[in-house]
């Protein structure tokens, strides 16, 4: 009974390491647009269309 506590928390414990250092790369990616706002938003309307 001991050691499936202890796998459970090994398990819990790897889960949560392995989420905290691949978590940051799967984030959304902010790039600033080189153009204006009012360019930007019409290139993008542009490509939806």
């Amino acid at each position: 009974m001991k050691k499936a506590f202890a796998g459970f928390f090994a398990g819990l414990l790897v889960s949560g390491l392995l989420a905290w250092q691949v978590g940051g790369s799967l984030m959304v990616q902010e790039y600033p647009s080189p153009f204006g706002i009012e360019e930007t938003a019409a290139r993008i309307q542009a490509n939806v269309q």
